[in-house]
């Protein structure tokens, strides 16, 4: 049977172009990239290759990604050798009375989420509103952490209400993709800053995903 929630988990799941230009550009590459690639040296057993890549129309604050290979060497693009790239979820499905006080709300997070920083605790309590009509709030952030790294969190609440027996299904949880590499951070902040509704999106598919896997669990 199909319900609201379940309905949003379709439309999520409908953005799975986006995710994987998300995942391309956090992992250093770009959308429609061209390649020229030339051999630079060649010895009997090794063969080291250089491409240039560079996108059309690329902004100034955008840097061109020179990644280097070499046959038989297991290399990292530079985006990515300075450490690693993570990917941190939870989200959480629930039933309350449909008369669920904020301040319930609140206890709830804070005990659900008790390993989450507060900023983004309180973020997650921001969106709880039962007064709206919208049966969905969101929040995305772009984060400068240590090490030179971005990360961009996507917080969200899915509200599905059962008049017939006074209940409010609640989703609430949080998709955050953390990029470290040797590259400036603010470099990859400003190109997810100007296509946010993209990355919206992108993390939408993620946490569609694990959405429905916990409605399957919860049915």
């Amino acid at each position: 049977m199909s319900t609201p929630m379940t309905k949003r988990v379709e439309e999520f799941l409908q953005h799975k172009q986006d995710y994987d230009w998300f995942i391309a550009s956090y992992k250093g590459q770009r959308e429609q990239v061209h390649c020229e690639e030339r051999v630079v040296s060649k010895t009997n057993s090794d063969v080291s290759t250089k491409r240039k890549c560079e996108e059309p129309g690329q902004n100034p604050y955008q840097k061109q990604a020179v990644v280097t290979t070499s046959l038989g060497v297991s290399t990292k693009s530079n985006f990515e050798a300075s450490g690693q790239d993570l990917c941190e979820e939870r989200l959480v499905v629930t039933t309350f009375p449909s008369n669920l006080a904020k301040a319930d709300f609140e206890e709830y997070v804070d005990r659900k989420f008790s390993n989450l920083d507060n900023n983004n605790r309180e973020k997650m309590k921001e969106l709880f509103n039962v007064d709206t009509n919208s049966d969905i709030q969101t929040y995305v952030s772009f984060d400068n952490e240590s090490n030179d790294a971005i990360g961009a969190t996507l917080t969200q609440i899915l509200l599905e209400r059962n008049n017939d027996y006074n209940e409010l299904k609640i989703s609430v949880g949080y998709i955050k993709f953390t990029s470290r590499s040797t590259c400036d951070s603010n470099y990859l902040r400003d190109y997810w800053q100007s296509n946010t509704e993209r990355v919206v999106k992108a993390l939408q598919y993620k946490y569609g995903l694990e959405l429905k896997n916990e409605l399957c669990y919860n049915s």
